[in-house]
């Protein structure tokens, strides 16, 4: 075919009428096998059987994926100071936020919106947001010594009862009961990785921002205001995903489309808090890092949990971008879970939705990644799709509803429906058919933000219990 020609077809809307749905479904179950499509029958969003073709599109790998093909140099980057990051750059706040941090810049926007009653921004809204905001806001409560305190470093309910022995389980077998445990607290997917120091920051987000220091010398973690110590046989990370409320994300970006991430991270800190003191109760040390002390996405990657997306952020099989991440760190003997492979790097070279309907365009469009920083906030040396953050963030304010529109557009942070699996498995094993998958999600009418949903307050409206997207773990 011509270039001329397959521009065209390219360009040609997808007519996805019945037959043609069949057609490419039929497609999918020779690719996949029959079994795995058929026996799904009737299941809708949430009633599907427990991954029969997410099984099948994930692979095992040894590498993690930020180290293939697209992306490259991930040993080349330093560990990030904190202090750089556009939620603390004092240069970012001189020129965009008058010196004032962004969130009392975005509280000003928030409280003339409010003023004005306008849907999605009213007085409701906010109050609704910042209530599902407290169990976060807890756990930075930050005295290091205050036990009230989510995310202390230091045992809540008390040490381990001395009549009571350290609990004894094999790598393999631990892994296990933390998942259940984990699931049992309101987990997601949950996998354990090996840690890497050039994972967490050289300081912390923790308020002054101490430097986080791997030591020999203690064999208990210690937070102080001077400095966060981790012994160095603390070398496993507990990586959870938090499920948030996905039908919400049609009114992003507004204070409405914001309350699934507010009550996530809430739920998030709670997570991190009652699995450190579970693992504690057992005789070993566990620090609730949440995401204060260190880069979780990448330490998500090590720990199986997804592939890196055009947005920098983890796509998840299962859940797509629409979940929060949270961490603990442990000593206890853990078997380290294998990253995984299914397809994403490829998927998002061809997709670029996120990029498109990026209402500050902070996400890159190019069709390769680069070494090419975006702001002063990127930490340079890899070969990766790089995100402007400052741009990013000073929407968020500009808005006063912060964003989530990448995460509400992507392909992948759909309902568990048999038809999204299908198009997960496809995508997982061939390129082939990305571009009509892209089109088919404009058709299906997913994928759709604020732009076409412009009445949030629809949701204050609807009676009965609010409707969800279920999600099976």
């Amino acid at each position: 075919m011509s270039e001329k020609g397959k521009k065209e077809q390219d360009e040609k809307p997808l007519s996805l009428n019945r037959r043609n749905f069949l057609k490419l479904t039929g497609l999918a179950a020779g690719s996949v096998g029959a079994t795995a499509v058929t026996g799904v029958g009737r299941a809708e969003a949430g009633e599907r059987p427990d991954g029969a073709v997410c099984d099948f599109a994930v692979s095992h790998i040894d590498t993690p994926s930020y180290d293939l093909k697209p992306f490259k140099d991930s040993g080349k980057l330093a560990r990030f100071d904190y202090r750089k990051a556009s939620f603390e750059h004092e240069a970012l706040k001189k020129k965009s936020f008058g010196g004032a941090t962004w969130y009392e810049a975005m509280a000003d926007t928030q409280v003339k919106m409010a003023n004005k009653n306008v849907s999605g921004y009213t007085h409701l809204d906010w109050a609704l947001d910042q209530a599902a905001w407290t169990s976060y806001n807890v756990a930075y409560y930050d005295d290091p010594s205050n036990p009230a305190s989510l995310t202390t470093w230091t045992p809540f309910m008390g040490p381990l009862h001395p009549d009571l022995k350290k609990w004894e389980g094999s790598p393999k077998a631990n892994n296990q009961y933390i998942k259940k445990a984990a699931h049992f607290f309101g987990a997601g997917p949950t996998g354990v990785a090996t840690l890497k120091e050039e994972w967490f920051y050289t300081h912390s987000s923790y308020a002054g921002n101490p430097p986080i220091v791997f030591s020999d010398k203690h064999d208990t973690p210690m937070r102080t205001n001077e400095a966060c110590y981790i012994p160095r046989s603390m070398n496993r990370v507990i990586v959870m995903l938090t499920p948030t409320d996905g039908m919400l994300l049609k009114y992003t970006p507004s204070a409405t489309g914001g309350l699934g991430t507010s009550h996530g991270y809430s739920r998030m800190a709670e997570l991190a808090g009652k699995m450190a003191e579970f693992i504690r109760m057992l005789g070993y040390n566990a620090i609730p890092t949440v995401d204060c002390a260190s880069l979780i996405v990448p330490q998500a990657i090590d720990a199986g949990l997804g592939e890196l997306g055009r947005n920098g952020l983890l796509v998840n099989p299962e859940l797509g971008q629409d979940f929060r991440i949270t961490t603990v760190v442990t000593d206890m003997p853990l078997e380290a879970d294998k990253p995984i492979k299914f397809g994403v790097a490829e998927f998002c070279k061809t997709c670029k939705k996120c990029a498109t309907l990026c209402p500050s365009k902070s996400i890159s469009m190019d069709d390769e990644p680069s070494y090419k920083v975006a702001c002063p906030s990127n930490n340079p040396g890899m070969k990766k799709y790089y995100v402007n953050t400052w741009s990013c963030l000073e929407f968020w304010v500009s808005s006063g509803g912060g964003c989530s529109n990448c995460i509400a557009v992507c392909p992948y942070s759909k309902p568990g429906t048999w038809i999204h699996d299908i198009v997960k498995a496809v995508s997982s094993k061939t390129t082939a058919f990305n571009r009509a998958f892209v089109k088919m999600d404009d058709v299906l009418g997913y994928g759709q933000t604020l732009e076409k949903h412009s009445d949030p307050f629809e949701w204050w409206r609807s009676e009965g219990r609010p409707k969800t997207w279920p999600k099976k773990f």
